[in-house]
């Protein structure tokens, strides 16, 4: 009978009870006792047994041809669960509005177009809203208290829900489907092309303790990318407003968000019907 090799995904412990072996360490070191029962995903292998011992799970008498066919339709899960990942392209300066003239412009849109924004005005207004302008340091387009860098960028779209990676420039997506009317109460969320969420990372701030203190600073960084989604907005004649009516704990939970991580506000962008 061929010996089963156990191991997480996620180094969490395993459910059972037992020995697990590890193919990619020293003979000498390729057992460990599994104690806990914290697990979460796990793969199974066949290995020779000339290679390993058998590995006893709990009291239990079960073939390991058996164990196996259980867990194989998990390790088909865990492979499916490859997310897409969004190339953007570079972030174009071409615009020829003046700063000036679109501040004069900057405003508020509950309006929106159906229309798709296109992928050069998503990337744009991701690399405004907190992209790296200076690759040499990796800081950012927005001020950031002792450039603790905390804010994350949800980006919600038809097709899925997407976290930016400020540093490749790409969306990563987390969550499969049209999402957009959880990101508030409006009418208009739903119908907008894009609804950002920005998220704070409060273990980033780990030079003080104070709470509140935490979500005083995460809320006017999170001002300084919403504004410079407006300024962008403005020079590109899109719509753009900013939302705080927003159910902060359920797009926690829709975001599997850890306790470290706050929501704390909300903004959408479309094409406007009054431009």
């Amino acid at each position: 009978m061929k010996t089963m090799v156990v191991y997480s995904l996620d180094n969490h412990i395993c459910k059972m009870t037992g020995r697990v072996f590890y193919p990619h360490q020293p003979s000498t070191m390729r057992r460990r006792k599994i104690v806990s029962v914290e697990g979460n995903m796990y793969s199974a292998f066949a290995s020779n047994p000339s290679c390993y011992d058998q590995l006893r799970i709990s009291t239990m008498t079960t073939s390991c041809s058996v164990i196996i066919c259980l867990l194989l339709p998990i390790l088909g899960t865990v492979l499916a669960q490859e997310r897409t990942t969004v190339k953007l392209p570079p972030v174009s300066m071409k615009f020829d509005k003046p700063f000036m003239k679109a501040l004069a412009e900057r405003k508020s849109s509950r309006e929106f177009r159906n229309d798709t924004l296109s992928l050069q005005d998503l990337s744009n207004l991701l690399w405004c809203a907190n992209g790296v302008n200076r690759p040499e340091s990796k800081h950012r387009t927005v001020p950031s208290a002792m450039n603790k860098q905390d804010i994350e960028v949800y980006a919600f779209l038809h097709d899925g829900i997407y976290l930016y990676d400020p540093f490749k420039h790409e969306l990563q997506q987390v969550r499969e489907g049209d999402y957009r009317s959880s990101t508030g109460s409006q009418d208009f969320v739903a119908k907008a092309p894009l609804d950002l969420v920005y998220v704070s990372d409060y273990d980033k701030m780990d030079f003080t303790k104070d709470e509140s203190r935490k979500l005083w600073m995460a809320s006017v960084e999170a001002g300084h990318c919403s504004q410079n989604v407006y300024l962008y907005g403005a020079a590109a004649n899109l719509g753009v407003v900013v939302r705080a009516s927003i159910d902060t704990a359920s797009i926690a939970t829709l975001l599997n968000l850890g306790p470290h991580k706050h929501v704390i506000i909300a903004q959408t962008v479309g094409y406007p019907l009054d431009r």
